[in-house]
């Protein structure tokens, strides 16, 4: 019963990367205009829930992950494929 619990739960991962990650990489928006979710770390880099719960996504789908910043979140549904 393990054996299969295991390989539904892969299943079920393969099948979500697919979805959300079509082309391999799971694409997230990162909307630094609102900082209570991302902004800028003093180095410059990305951080905050947003990127926390991007990384957590693509770790469990297994999938790269690319982060895209935009200014607004105006900016982030013109980015959609």
């Amino acid at each position: 019963m393990l054996a299969s619990g295991t390989l539904r739960r892969a299943m079920a991962a393969t099948s979500m990367a697919t979805t959300f990650a079509p082309d391999g990489v799971l694409r997230a928006s990162i909307n630094l205009g609102n900082p209570v979710l991302a902004s800028l770390d003093s180095t410059g880099k990305v951080a905050g829930v947003s990127v926390d719960l991007a990384t957590e996504f693509a770790k469990r789908l297994g999938v790269p992950l690319q982060l895209v910043t935009v200014k607004s979140a105006g900016m982030s549904v013109e980015n959609v494929d």
